[in-house]
């Protein structure tokens, strides 16, 4: 009956499985390239924005924020380096003076420890050996000898801090020198460009971030387009299944055989399910088809806007490398004052440290010398109380330890004068360190300057590579979307099949119960080859039994991995 019908009215005539696998296999083979274009395409964008991300991370680095940090340091302390130099002379001059003074004091100390040592000897000589007076003038040689040692370790630390200062001095003498051809404006000028350099850093950071935004959409919407593609496989495999289906029917009723009014029932009922199958798979294309086409052609208004990006970071990226040359100029018009002013700080903390040291040893020597002074004091008045129990024979030891107190008071006040002294160079040392900066201005300065040049001319060529990527996404989607949008090159031959399908459908009335039962076993092997919901849907429109899907030998599990839950 059907294969009559073919002959007589359909242009394709018996090679309808044929045009159907053909179909199939060609919409398979438009959708393949068209998938394998677009992944391409997604490949670029990945690419693109891992690129960009780079820049953004270069520029947001740890040497951007130290160069504009450390450019606004320097010009802060140019500005203000000539009260800071003023200082640190005055308390240089201040450490100087009271090491001077220390040493004065030192050599007072030293004649008073002599005046001292003579006492000793004539307590010894006037005693005569008697009561163990010898005894106490060794014991205060002793002291005097432990004196002595600290006294003359102060006057060691002292020379060696004293030949630091001269040069310090010579130090901040060439850093004014360097200072003073230095023109007036340059700490200001150095400020804007601190200013200028985070405006730069902001802008190309805006920049990247705004091209990489406009191409994360693209991903997302290429992903989205990608997953679309499944209309392509899907459709293939539907047609497969009407194809197979057209087999197998062909297979149990073959042309030349003889058809009884049993079997053209049933070849009418499993034509209509085919022409049913055929016609919502041409539908369902043809409206997801649409869709995929816009939406491949959708993603072009984006490509335009990262192309328009891409000229504006175009001018920007030009004049980065004026920006960076004007840039480094200033910071090579500056270079030996700010070298000068590293040296200076180096010196100065250097200074300060020392200082601060030796005034930490010299109060640990005066103390030895307060100590060994209050011994001396007291073994005077233990003298005096032995003199006293001697009677008038005791009279010119008395009159000698008498001189030892007089002495060993004149110890003290002298003490105390060097442990003044000795105040004011802690403060003076405390001074100086605190006025040197914390940064090093010079090589860090100019090693992040490399570091954003490198970012720079990173973002330079991704921009030049941009032009390109966009123009080829851009001709890449125009060819999938021209790929994927056949369904007027597939239709024709479809349709001619789905007219002839139908002209020879005649779905089975439910009282049909001999027609039913032979067609069983043609619609359970139907049954079998869906891998889609809609396939189940319209072939259980066409089944006489209920249970003839849920009898079926198709694995379920199987079928629900093969379904993609769209068709």
């Amino acid at each position: 009956m059907y294969s009559a019908a073919i002959s007589d009215g359909c242009p394709i005539a018996v090679r309808v499985d044929a045009t159907l696998d053909l179909v199939a296999s060609g919409l398979d083979a438009h959708f393949v390239e068209a998938g394998t274009a677009l992944a391409r395409a997604y490949d670029i964008v990945e690419k693109l924005i891992a690129d960009l991300e780079g820049v953004t991370d270069t520029l947001d680095c740890d040497a951007a924020a130290r160069a504009v940090e450390n450019m606004q340091m320097t010009a802060e302390r140019l500005e203000r380096l000539p009260q800071s130099m003023a200082a640190r002379a005055e308390a240089l001059a201040t450490i100087e003076h009271a090491g001077m003074t220390v040493r004065e004091q030192l050599v007072r100390v030293g004649r008073t420890l002599e005046f001292l040592r003579i006492c000793g000897l004539n307590i010894k000589v006037a005693a005569g050996g008697r009561n163990g007076f010898a005894e106490f003038a060794d014991a205060m040689f002793a002291k005097l000898d432990l004196s002595e040692k600290e006294i003359s370790g102060i006057r060691s630390e002292l020379q060696e801090l004293a030949s630091v200062i001269p040069r310090v001095v010579e130090v901040d003498r060439a850093l004014a020198a360097q200072c003073a051809i230095l023109a007036a404006d340059v700490p200001r000028r150095l400020a804007a460009d601190a200013l200028g350099l985070q405006a730069h850093l902001n802008g190309v950071s805006a920049l990247s971030e705004g091209i990489s935004a406009v191409a994360r959409q693209i991903r997302a919407k290429l992903g989205d387009a990608l997953g679309a593609m499944q209309i392509g496989d899907i459709t293939r495999q539907r047609l497969e299944h009407v194809a197979t289906g057209y087999k197998m029917l062909v297979a149990a009723y073959p042309h030349d055989g003889p058809h009884s009014e049993t079997d053209q029932a049933v070849e009418g009922h499993f034509l209509a399910l085919l022409t049913a199958q055929l016609d919502e798979t041409i539908n369902d294309f043809r409206h997801e088809n649409q869709r995929l086409v816009e939406s491949l052609r959708a993603i072009g208004p984006d490509v335009a806007i990262m192309l328009a990006m891409q000229g504006d970071g175009g001018s920007h990226a030009n004049g980065d490398a004026a920006f960076l040359d004007t840039l480094e100029n200033s910071v090579a018009e500056v270079s030996k004052v700010t070298t000068g002013l590293r040296d200076a700080d180096s010196r100065s903390h250097g200074l300060g440290s020392d200082t601060a040291m030796t005034v930490e040893r010299l109060g640990q020597r005066l103390q030895v010398i307060h100590q060994v002074t209050g011994e001396v004091h007291n073994m005077a008045w233990n003298t005096d109380l032995r003199c006293y129990r001697m009677g008038r024979e005791g009279n010119g030891l008395a009159r000698v330890a008498t001189e030892i107190r007089n002495f060993v008071r004149m110890l003290e006040s002298i003490s105390e004068r060097v442990a003044f002294e000795v105040g004011k160079l802690n403060e003076s040392a405390l001074a100086i360190a605190g006025s040197t900066s914390k940064h090093v201005t010079g090589e860090t300065l100019e090693q992040s300057l490399a570091t954003i040049r490198d970012g720079a001319l990173r973002m330079r060529e991704n921009l030049s590579h941009l032009e390109a990527d966009a123009s080829l996404i851009g001709s890449i989607l125009d060819d999938s979307a021209v790929a994927v949008d056949c369904e007027k090159h597939f239709a024709k031959d479809l349709e001619i099949i789905s007219r002839h399908f139908c002209s020879l459908s005649l779905p089975m009335l439910s009282d049909e119960a001999e027609p039913a039962i032979h067609a069983a076993p043609l619609l359970d092997s139907m049954a079998q080859l869906y891998t889609m919901d809609k396939e189940r849907v319209i072939h259980k429109k066409f089944s006489h039994s209920m249970d003839e899907l849920g009898n079926a030998d198709a694995d379920p599990q199987l079928d629900d991995d093969l379904d993609d839950g769209l068709f």
